[in-house]
Formats: structure tokens, C-alpha cells, sequence
């Protein structure tokens, strides 16, 4: 009989719910997967336990891919003044929004017009 991918046994008989962490969402985790005792050594009971977990699972890395942790989400905002090739001096305003779990290049930097 062929069991879930995420349903482990160990020598003694009992069942463990494993699963990878995709490697997107590698950051907020410390270990490379999930492992959590079912505490059972019924196959049965063990594929329901292990389905729970896994829809648990599947649930909350949609949340972290829709970015419903803000742990990672950093906004940066200031105000100075800068210097102008004329001379003048101008108050410049700027604010920063970046996902610090996204590998995306940063934006190429825009020009201000005077």
C-alpha cells in the first residue's frame, strides 16, 4: 500500500507528519522541514491526522506567499534636503516598501524631476 509522501514511520510503529519547506519560504523557517509526532500507530488514523496537517500546512504557506506575516514586509520613509546641481537646495520625500523574503532584484532608481 502506498502512503502520502508526507506520512513517515518510525522504528517503533509510530507515525510522524513530515513536510520540505519550499525553498521560497526557507526564511522564516530554522529547519529545512516539518516533523510532528501523530502519536498513533494506526495507518488509518495517522493518513487523517497527516491530511489535517498538511491542509494546516498548505493554508498558512498561502498566507505567506500572499504576505499576511508582515515580519518580513520593511518600510522605509525620510525627509532631507538635497543639494541640486544649481545650487538650491530642495526638500526630497521618500518611502521605501520592500519584502525582505523576496529574492526580486531591487528596483533600478528613478530620477526625481526638479
Amino acid at each position: 500500500m502506498n502512503q502520502p509522501a508526507y506520512l513517515w514511520k518510525n522504528n517503533r510503529g509510530i507515525y510522524f507528519f513530515r513536510a520540505r519547506i519550499p525553498k521560497q519560504f526557507s526564511a522564516y523557517f530554522t529547519t529545512p522541514e516539518i516533523k510532528k509526532s501523530l502519536k498513533t500507530d494506526s495507518y488509518r488514523l495517522a493518513v487523517k491526522l497527516a491530511r489535517a496537517y498538511r491542509v494546516e500546512l498548505d493554508k498558512e504557506m498561502e498566507k505567506l506567499k500572499k504576505g499576511a506575516y508582515g515580519a518580513f514586509q520593511v518600510t522605509l520613509e525620510g525627509k532631507i534636503k538635497a543639494k541640486l546641481p544649481d545650487g538650491s537646495e530642495r526638500p526630497v520625500e521618500g518611502k521605501i516598501e520592500r519584502n525582505l523574503a523576496s529574492l526580486d532584484e531591487l528596483p533600478s532608481p528613478q530620477r526625481i524631476p526638479a
